[in-house]
């Protein structure tokens, strides 16, 4: 599309909006002003996604196209680019080099809020910040210890918003104690739990070894003659640990029903489609 079409498209919209103003600038513009409305009009195109915002000169109040002697020669327009850029780099608007990138993960460390969420993909860098801290206690920790690194804060987030590890931070993580638990599904370790006030959920994301599991369910099988799967899932879905997913939880549980059925400790008296299982009369002695 060329830019007579452009301006047709624009002139035919219904008003203004986020990312599109027209300006008269009969015979210029304010520098400071331009570089605001460059500003202002980038980020709502970002926030809406959009590829570009427009700000046009010489369209007046009453979408007449009237002209501008804005800067009439091409090469003074296109050096405006560059004079912008320099501006808000100097008011340290933007940042060179990915510094910048480095700045903002300081930032929100000392704020306490949660590490910003990066993605380097499409040939671009795209930063999340996150404004509410997802836990106060946890979030001071990282930002406090001095022991801690920029780089293990980052992985230390990651843990904390259940973001998948990579093999590198998971080893760093791991070998300082920060992290328990199994690939991928890791924890914050008990020190950190302890310092951060969250020691039942440590203890739930820990949960309990399979003999707690088998116990209960057989002292419970004794208790009421048969259980449907439907009441066993019941009995153990919340004790299992907080990160397995439903689909784990059900794993669990019909790996332990078959370990117990195995071991003939128990059966199932109905059948695949409505099971009812029942503690077997040797087992049953023990409980």
């Amino acid at each position: 599309m060329d830019a007579t079409q452009k301006l047709s498209e624009l002139l035919g919209m219904s008003a203004e909006n986020e990312v599109m103003e027209f300006k008269e600038a009969k015979n210029g513009y304010s520098f400071a002003d331009l570089g605001k409305y460059f500003s202002a009009l980038s980020n709502e195109a970002n926030l809406k996604r959009q590829s570009a915002a427009w700000l046009v000169f010489g369209v007046n109040d009453a979408r007449q196209v009237v002209g501008s002697n804005y800067r009439p020669a091409r090469k003074d327009l296109d050096h405006l680019k560059e004079e912008i850029a320099t501006a808000m780099f100097n008011l340290k608007m933007v940042d060179t080099a990915g510094g910048g990138i480095r700045k903002m993960f300081l930032f929100q460390k000392a704020r306490f809020f949660p590490m910003p969420d990066y993605d380097l993909s499409a040939n671009r860098v795209k930063l999340m910040l996150r404004g509410k801290v997802l836990d106060l206690d946890y979030a001071r920790l990282l930002a406090s210890n001095a022991d801690l690194s920029l780089r293990e804060i980052m992985a230390l987030d990651k843990v904390q918003k259940r973001q998948r590890l990579d093999e590198e931070e998971t080893q760093f993580l791991k070998a300082k104690g920060l992290i328990e638990g199994r690939k991928p599904n890791y924890y914050i370790a008990k020190p950190v739990a302890q310092k951060t006030g969250q020691k039942a959920t440590y203890s739930k994301n820990k949960a309990f070894d399979k003999q707690y599991y088998i116990d209960f369910l057989c002292k419970a099988l004794g208790e009421h003659g048969s259980l449907t799967r439907k009441d066993i899932d019941e009995l153990l879905w919340k004790k299992l640990p907080d990160w397995m997913s439903d689909k784990q939880r059900r794993s669990k549980v019909g790996n332990l029903l078959s370990e117990l059925r195995m071991e003939g400790r128990i059966m199932n008296k109905g059948g695949q489609k409505y099971p009812q299982w029942v503690l077997l009369k040797e087992a049953h002695k023990t409980f």
